[in-house]
């Protein structure tokens, strides 16, 4: 299921009990929606340091007899790069168990690569992707980035954002709400992953990428 950017906002006007006679007044005002939208990009940055939107990059490495490692700049080679994978960065093809993790690469500033030259392969580079960013021209039917269950908590992370300077008792309501819901969606994903790594070393990419 795919959440759209008219979702999260119809969400976020739930959250605002708002009555059918304050939509136009509130709802269409300038002032409302420019505070959604920055409060729906804040939303995407802190969410997506806990639950980030993973994506593969593959790189294809001939066996060499050179010492020493190939270096790949992922900025330069992935327009959409912001970092690795925490878990598991860098699989590599196997013809019997499928993808398992490389056995030999280092990572430096977050960006650089480096893979032995001596191994031979496919290598399935795992990383963050970088979010597009919501403004006034993004088309209510727009996809959101992050998974469903992640996005479903995002309109909690928004309300507390919009009211956090007009209405701080409803701030601090949402901003628990939302805390209480990230927790759980954590928890949740831990034992979805913890269940599907436990037989052994091999990786389905799917555990890593929405």
């Amino acid at each position: 299921m795919q959440i759209t950017w008219k979702d999260i906002k119809q969400s976020v006007n739930r959250l605002m009990f708002l009555d059918a006679s304050d939509i136009d007044d509130y709802y269409n005002s300038v002032e409302y929606k420019e505070a959604v939208i920055e409060a729906a990009n804040f939303a995407l940055i802190e969410l997506s340091k806990i639950f980030p939107a993973l994506k593969t990059y593959t790189i294809t490495q001939s066996e060499s007899d050179e010492d020493g490692y190939n270096t790949y700049d992922m900025l330069e080679l992935v327009d959409d790069f912001a970092g690795f994978s925490d878990d598991a960065p860098v699989l590599m093809s196997d013809d019997e168990l499928g993808w398992v993790d490389c056995p030999d690469y280092q990572i430096l500033l977050d960006r650089y690569l480096y893979i032995k030259k001596s191994i031979d392969g496919d290598f399935n580079i795992i990383y963050k992707k970088a979010l597009t960013k919501i403004t006034s021209a993004t088309d209510n039917e727009s996809e959101m980035e992050l998974n469903a269950e992640v996005c479903n908590i995002m309109p909690l992370l928004i309300a507390y954002r919009v009211y956090k300077d007009d209405d701080p008792y409803k701030a601090a309501q949402y901003f628990n709400e939302y805390m209480n819901a990230r927790a759980e969606t954590a928890e949740i994903k831990t034992i979805k992953h913890r269940a599907t790594v436990s037989g052994g070393d091999s990786y389905a990419l799917s555990n890593f990428c929405t």
